[in-house]
């Protein structure tokens, strides 16, 4: 799975990896020092099979915590 963390004049400045299926929810800390992230598998009906993983990335970095 990839994600990218891009500047305002488009510029990637870290690749988000990790989760093995498409992204449904990406939402940055109200202090925008954390990215969350949640793919759909783990948003959608509990019997489908995949990732259910919720992770925490560093919003500078892109680390994952």
């Amino acid at each position: 799975m990839r994600a990218d963390l891009e500047r305002a004049h488009g510029e990637c400045i870290a690749e988000l990896k990790g989760h093995t299926k498409e992204l449904g929810y990406v939402e940055f800390s109200p202090d925008g020092t954390r990215l969350v992230t949640v793919p759909f598998d783990a948003i959608g009906d509990a019997g489908v099979t995949g990732d259910h993983t919720i992770r925490v990335w560093d919003a500078q970095d892109g680390r994952l915590l």
